[in-house]
C-alpha cells in the first residue's frame, strides 16, 4: 500500500545560483516547514506519533486491508464541515470480514465527545452491533471478522496495530481510542486467561493490559495500549516494542534516542526477553556506564495480583497535603502495574543549560549572543524564539539563514548545521510587524515586510537554548 503525504519531513529552500529565493511572495523564503509530521530539524510532531499507528497497520495487515471493498452509509457524501453532530464512519469489507472506520475529528472544528453511538452492519448473514463512545478529535479502525492466527475475533471496539512474535510467542497489539471502551467478541469455545468466555472487557482508564486468548492449539497474547503509550511505540529488531516519548533512532549501531530531556525513561515489551534469551527471574538492578549514558534497568517478577495498600491518611494532614500523598500512590500505583508488562530503562545524560542573551537594537531587531561551546555534550541545540508578528528573519553576518511565517508555535532553528557560521558572531533578528486593518507590501530582498498603516505588532517575547540529546540504548 502506498502511504502519500504532503509534507513528511521540513525542510529548507536553497538560495538560487544568481543570489535569488525560491520564494518571493509573502511567506518564508528559506523554511518550507508548514508543520510537516517532522520538523525542519528534526522535531517530533504530535502528527507523527499518530501517523505511526496508522503505518504499524497498514504495513502488518495491509495485504488484508486492500482488497476489500469501500462501503458508505447513506448520506455520507451529504455531510457538511460545518455539523458537529454526525457521526463520520466507513466500512471495508468483502461482505463477510473488514474494518469499521470511526471519526470524530473535523478540520478547523472542535468536534463533541460522544457517549452512545451505535452502528449496525448487515453483512450477508448476520448483523454486527457496534455500540461505543469516542473522544473529540479521536478516530478508530475496528475490525469485525478478524482470523486471529486462527481465532476468529468477531468484533472489537480497539484499534489492530501490531502482531508480533518475540521470543517465538505471538502477540497482537491493539490501542484503546480515547473515549471508548475497549471490548473483544471472540467465536464461541474461546479460553480467556484460562476461563471460557467469549468477551473480553478491559479496564477503564487503562495504560497497558495484557490477556492470553486460547482455542485447541491455538493460543497468543493481546496487549492492549492507551493512546498515550501506543503514541510511544516503536517497533524494532527481535520484534521488540520500546515506548519513548523520545525520538527512537535504529541503524547498524543500534538502538538510540534523540531527546530534549536529560533524564527519560523507556518501557519495553516483552517483558524478561533480551537478544531472544529469558532473563533471570529475581528482581535485578544495575548501572550501566557507556557513550554518555547512565542506565539502570529493573527486572521484577510479574503478573502477580496487585494488592490494595489501604492506609488512612493522619487527621492532622491538610487537603494539599493529602491530594500530593494521593498523587504519590497513583504514581506508585501506575508503576507497579506497568512493570508486570514491562522491563524498565532509565536513561540519563549529563544536563546543559545553555543560555543567550537578547538584546533589542531598534523597534522589531534583536541581537542574539550565543555562549562559547553552546554545541559542547549535545546533538543539537535548538533556538527557540517566542515572538509576535507577521515573519521572522534570522541573519549571521548579514546572511539571511532562517525565517518563519508566525502562527502562534514557538519558531525554531537548529544551531548545529550553523555551528562553523556562528563562530565569534551573534544572530540577528528581524520581526516584521503585523498591523491591523493595514495593507501589507513586500518589497524587500531581507525577507521584510511594509506596512502602510495600522498599530504596529512586532515583539520577541523570550528566547531559549534548547538542548537535544542523543543516548545509546547499550542494554537492549
Amino acid at each position: 500500500m502506498i502511504k502519500i503525504l504532503f509534507v513528511c519531513h521540513g525542510g529548507s529552500n536553497p538560495k538560487g545560483k544568481h543570489g535569488m529565493f525560491l520564494n518571493e511572495g509573502q511567506v518564508s523564503k528559506i523554511s518550507y516547514d508548514y508543520q510537516a509530521v517532522l520538523g525542519e530539524f528534526g522535531q517530533e510532531r504530535e502528527s507523527y506519533r499518530r501517523l505511526k499507528s496508522l503505518h504499524y497497520f497498514v504495513t502488518c495487515f495491509g495485504d488484508r486491508l486492500c482488497p476489500l471493498q469501500t462501503v458508505l452509509p447513506e448520506g455520507a457524501s451529504e455531510i457538511s464541515p460545518l455539523d458537529l453532530h454526525t457521526l463520520r464512519f466507513a466500512v471495508r469489507t468483502d461482505g463477510k470480514r473488514g474494518f469499521l472506520f470511526v471519526n470524530n475529528f473535523q478540520d478547523h472544528a472542535s468536534m463533541p465527545d460522544r457517549r452512545e453511538e451505535t452502528v449496525v452492519l448487515k453483512l450477508r448473514e448476520e448483523k454486527i452491533a457496534w455500540r461505543f463512545g469516542i473522544a473529540g478529535g479521536e478516530n478508530a479502525i475496528l475490525p469485525f471478522h478478524f482470523d486471529l492466527d486462527g481465532i476468529d475475533l468477531v468484533w472489537a471496539t480497539a484499534q489492530l496495530l501490531l502482531r508480533i512474535v518475540p521470543g517465538g510467542e505471538t502477540t497482537y497489539v491493539f490501542l484503546a481510542p480515547e473515549g471508548m471502551e475497549a471490548r473483544f467478541a471472540f467465536e464461541s469455545g474461546v479460553r480467556i486467561n484460562g476461563e471460557e468466555k467469549s468477551l473480553y472487557v478491559a479496564s477503564k482508564g487503562l495504560e497497558a493490559e495484557l490477556f492470553l486468548v486460547e482455542k485447541g492449539d491455538a493460543a497468543m497474547k493481546i496487549l492492549l495500549l492507551g493512546r498515550e503509550l501506543a503514541d510511544q511505540l516503536f517497533l524494532v529488531r527481535g520484534d521488540r516494542l520500546v515506548f519513548t516519548r523520545a525520538a527512537l533512532l535504529e541503524d547498524q549501531r543500534g538502538l538510540r534516542i534523540e531527546t530534549a530531556k536529560a533524564n527519560n525513561e523507556v518501557l519495553i515489551y516483552p517483558k524478561g526477553l533480551q537478544e531472544g534469551r529469558p532473563q533471570p527471574r529475581e528482581t535485578q538492578e544495575r548501572e550501566v556506564l557507556g557513550e554518555g549514558s547512565l542506565e539502570k534497568k529493573f527486572l521484577e517478577e510479574g503478573f502477580q495480583e496487585e494488592k490494595s495498600r489501604g492506609e488512612e491518611f493522619p487527621e492532622e494532614e491538610t487537603l494539599e497535603e493529602k491530594t500530593l500523598e494521593e498523587e504519590s500512590r497513583e504514581e506508585e500505583s501506575r508503576g507497579t502495574r506497568l512493570r508486570k508488562l514491562f522491563d524498565f530503562l532509565y536513561l540519563r545524560a549529563e544536563e546543559k543549560h545553555p543560555e543567550a542573551v537578547c538584546t533589542r537594537t531598534a523597534p522589531g531587531r534583536y541581537l542574539l549572543t550565543l555562549p562559547e561551546n553552546f554545541l559542547e555534550g549535545c546533538k543539537d541545540v535548538l533556538l527557540r524564539i517566542f515572538y509576535e508578528g507577521d515573519i521572522g528573519s534570522a541573519f549571521i553576518d548579514g546572511k539571511l539563514i532562517h525565517d518563519n511565517f508566525c502562527n502562534g508555535a514557538p519558531w525554531e532553528i537548529g544551531l548545529k548545521d550553523f555551528a562553523g557560521e556562528l563562530a565569534g558572531k551573534e544572530i540577528t533578528l528581524y520581526i516584521t510587524p503585523l498591523k491591523e486593518g493595514a495593507r501589507v507590501q513586500v518589497e524587500s530582498a531581507m525577507a521584510a515586510r511594509r506596512e502602510l498603516a495600522g498599530t504596529c505588532l512586532a515583539e520577541v517575547k523570550k528566547v531559549e537554548l534548547q538542548p537535544i540529546y542523543e543516548i545509546t540504548l547499550t542494554e537492549i
